[in-house]
């Protein structure tokens, strides 16, 4: 995916989820090209970028995705989390 991904932002077809996925990722300067491909096709997942490397949507990460990460050896330097509960940290605390 990576590697086919050319300049155009092909939006991928991927299947929406009631989860919130985060997208985070620190990868080293020697790998800018990668960093900058990983960017093109987090814009063609749907994902909406919060920092230049933090994205969000509400999608199901697709295999192959996580295949070319590990595959191109970025893996390591990526983390995806899962939301299962939103809100604020105020909100937890308020009693009704």
């Amino acid at each position: 995916i990576l590697n086919k991904l050319k300049k155009g932002n092909r939006k991928r077809s991927v299947k929406t989820s009631q989860t919130l996925k985060i997208i985070s990722f620190d990868i080293p300067e020697r790998e800018r090209r990668k960093r900058d491909r990983l960017r093109r096709e987090l814009i063609s997942l749907g994902l909406n970028k919060l920092q230049k490397s933090v994205w969000v949507g509400r999608i199901e990460i697709p295999e192959d995705f996580i295949k070319e990460l590990r595959n191109s050896g970025l893996l390591e330097y990526v983390h995806i989390f899962s939301v299962g509960k939103e809100g604020t940290l105020a909100e937890e605390g308020k009693t009704n």
